[in-house]
């Protein structure tokens, strides 16, 4: 049986792994396909200390750490699937 679009997708959310997210000292380095072809765009909700890019912008010291949510939204066969990190 061949794979269908959503099953692509979900393979590919399940792989998607993007190291210890806990204490993001560095840029990330986002994927912007999976593993199965899925294409893969990336969006933060406070662009200031995450960019879309990866790219990671630390507080100033002092000011404490950010928790920033990060969504990934996969693309395969006109289907769309978001996942939430």
């Amino acid at each position: 049986m061949a794979k269908t679009p959503e099953m692509i997708i979900d393979e590919d959310i399940k792989k998607i792994y993007l190291g210890n997210l806990n204490t993001v000292e560095f840029n990330l380095k986002l994927p912007e396909e999976g593993a199965q072809g899925t294409q893969i765009t990336w969006s933060s909700d406070n662009e200031l200390f995450l960019r879309p890019d990866g790219s990671v912008t630390r507080p100033m010291n002092g000011i404490g750490n950010r928790k920033v949510h990060l969504k990934g939204t996969f693309s395969y066969g006109g289907l769309k699937k978001e996942k939430n990190i």
